[in-house]
């Protein structure tokens, strides 16, 4: 177990004086054989006295000179014994502490393996902060996680197991002090074993460590390529956005006029902003590629997804720009084009106005006076059109600023000329650059309003038609499902008859008025593209009228309708008592039921008609206020109350049909 040279030396020693106590031994028992055997030869009187005297005593006092030496050789035996283990005991001290220190080294090994198990696992937590739809990062850190926490155990047992080593090892200590070698080498194997748990222990953390590590890296390579990923879309939108900037900043430019010019200024800028914001938003992509971390790659991503939305934005501004470019474009022919020793410049703060607004323009002149100055003030001529092509003299327009209320919506261009004296013989004139201003209705164009009226006149025409029609099926289904001829039942079908043909005039006078309203509804549509939209507006309100009586004509229809289906069921409710018709009593009770239902339905239609329309009339005044077209706005509260009076009717014969179809059902 021991090796070391005095050991060695001590245990050589001791063998080779075994060796000669043996041979000594061996040298005794033989001379003292030879002794014995010359002794017997005097007592036995066998060959000569004198010689066998003399041989005994020779061999004796060989057996007593081997026994001296093999006493000596065995006491040199045992000292070179009693020193090899000596040596031994203290070797196995030696042996013991670089044992010990193997075990210590192996603990501090886990130690620092589990140290850096953890710091893997908590770099693969924070890729996974960073990138947590990714499968293969949370998949990475699990696996980092497990791998920590086996490194972790492994760190506690190698301490435990230095532990042990250490105690072990005071013990081989102790007993080599007293000179135990029996104690000092049980004690010596304890320390061996505690150390090699220790080594195993350090082993296994290391190679946890290792997997820990190699996990991590997986979660923070995915989780950097993924914000890269992120990084790089964001760029591409923002390219995107760049694109859609300066696409519309280049429509913008095509526009004309010092309004359109200006929109087509904020466009141009908003695209060069947005082509700054693809820059940065470019630039982070590229870095997030070769970010060193996760977080380095996420303020990356960031930096790629707020340049991105900035982008979008100012993709937003540069095509709302755009719209309004072309929305006050003087694309206009016909205007004043005089200029001559001096330059006017229009302006105006309510180019976007609604109906019923007041407008203001301004003007600023500059007259080149030279040495000859100005003689009195400018007067003012001031000009508009609706079509940009036909312009009218604004008459009582003198100053230079310019104030009205616009009643009618639609797109309004104005332009004013500017004259005056430098002295008795010069004249100074310039034409200022043309305004557009746009007016807007709340309820939508006159184009649009005016077919929306068309459109709820030829609703309520169908209906009124519907209803009359299906008066005069019925009726005529009676005839032929039952029998009719008794007195009370013909009277009764005679009423039903006439009660249709009202129901048939009534719808259609209701036609009658949806033809109308079309036809003024593509007047209005007319009216609005000539730029005459005064027009434009009576025809919508005419319209409006229109489809307030095609409603009311329809709700008048309805309810003669009504009546024929009404007379009708007396007719049947007559034929049953009087000729015991059970035909009419099946028809009457499918009717009821059928009347019940539709009338249910129509009321719900009328309903919302009624709702729509004073909404429809609130909205109009609450926008405009008392300036509005008090016709429309009338029209829609008629067309309110026609729907709510015929919804009311409707819901009503819905209920007295239900009621009388479970009659009918109960009775027969």
């Amino acid at each position: 177990m021991v090796n070391d040279l005095t050991t060695q030396a001590a245990v050589s020693a001791a063998q080779s004086a075994y060796q000669e106590a043996i041979y000594a031994a061996d040298l005794a028992r033989h001379y003292n054989s030879l002794a014995n055997m010359y002794l017997n030869a005097l007592d036995a009187d066998v060959g000569s006295p004198t010689t066998n005297t003399l041989s005994y005593a020779n061999a004796n006092s060989q057996a007593v000179s081997a026994a001296s030496a093999a006493s000596s050789y065995a006491v040199a035996a045992s000292t070179a014994a009693s020193t090899a283990s000596s040596a031994a005991t203290q070797g196995l001290v030696s042996l013991a502490s670089s044992t010990y220190a193997a075990a210590s080294s192996a603990a501090n090994t886990a130690t620092e393996a589990a140290s850096s198990a953890a710091e893997a696992a908590n770099s693969a937590y924070l890729a996974m902060q960073y990138d947590k739809t990714s499968t293969t990062v949370s998949s990475a850190y699990a696996v980092a996680s497990s791998t920590a926490a086996a490194a972790s155990t492994a760190a506690s047992t190698a301490a435990v197991a230095a532990a042990a080593a250490s105690s072990a090892y005071a013990a081989v200590s102790s007993a080599a002090a007293n000179d135990d070698y029996e104690a000092t080498s049980t004690a010596y194997v304890a320390t061996t074993s505690a150390a090699t748990t220790a080594v195993s222990a350090a082993t296994a953390g290391s190679t946890a460590a290792s997997m820990a590590t190699s996990a991590a890296s997986l979660a923070n390579s995915t989780a950097i390529s993924d914000l890269a990923t992120a990084a790089s879309s964001s760029a591409t939108v923002a390219s995107s956005a760049t694109s859609t900037a300066s696409s519309a900043a280049s429509v913008a430019a095509t526009q004309t006029g010092t309004q359109a010019a200006a929109y087509a200024s904020s466009a141009a800028t908003a695209t060069s902003s947005a082509s700054s914001a693809y820059a940065v938003a470019s630039s982070a992509a590229v870095a997030a590629v070769s970010a060193s971390d996760p977080g380095t790659a996420d303020s990356y991503a960031r930096v790629a997804q707020s340049a991105s939305s900035l982008a979008n934005s100012y993709a937003a501004v540069a095509t709302s720009n755009a719209t309004l470019a072309a929305k006050f474009s003087t694309n206009v022919s016909g205007q004043q084009t005089a200029s001559s020793n001096a330059t006017l410049t229009t302006s105006t703060t309510t180019e976007s106005v609604s109906v019923g607004d007041t407008i203001n323009i301004t003007n600023s002149l500059n007259v080149d006076t030279g040495l000859l100055g100005v003689a009195g003030s400018a007067t003012y001529t001031w000009y508009y059109s609706t079509d940009g092509a036909d312009w009218v003299v604004i008459t009582g327009a003198t100053s230079s600023t310019y104030s009205t209320t616009i009643r009618d919506a639609g797109t309004y261009y104005y332009q004013a000329v500017a004259a005056g004296s430098l002295n008795v013989i010069s004249k100074y004139q310039a034409a200022g650059n043309v305004i557009t201003i746009v007016v807007t209705n709340p309820e939508g164009t006159y184009t649009e309003i005016a077919s929306s009226y068309a459109s709820t006149a030829s609703s309520a025409a169908s209906t009124a038609t519907s209803q009359a029609n299906a008066a005069s099926d019925a009726i005529s289904l009676a005839n032929s499902s039952a029998n009719l001829t008794g007195s009370l039942a013909t009277y009764y079908t005679s009423q039903a008859t006439s009660s249709y043909n009202v129901a048939n005039s009534y719808a259609s006078s209701a036609a009658m008025m949806a033809s109308s309203a079309a036809s003024t509804s593509a007047l209005a549509s007319s009216y609005e593209a000539e730029g005459a939209y005064s027009s434009a507006s009576f025809e919508a309100s005419v319209a409006a009228s229109y489809a307030s009586y095609a409603t009311g004509f329809s709700s008048l229809a309805s309810s003669a309708a009504s009546a024929a289906m009404a007379s009708l069921n007396a007719a049947l409710e007559n034929a049953v008592t009087e000729d015991n018709d059970s035909s009419a009593a099946d028809y009457l009770g499918s009717s009821y039921a059928n009347l019940a239902s539709s009338s249910a339905t129509e009321a719900g239609s009328q309903a919302s008609l009624a709702a729509s329309y004073a909404a429809n009339a609130a909205n109009a005044y609450n926008v405009a206020g008392s300036s509005f077209n008090t016709s429309a706005t009338s029209s829609y509260s008629t067309a309110a109350s026609s729907a709510a009076a015929a919804a009311s009717s409707y819901a009503a014969a819905a209920s007295d049909a239900a009621s009388l179809a479970a009659s009918v059902c109960c009775r027969w």
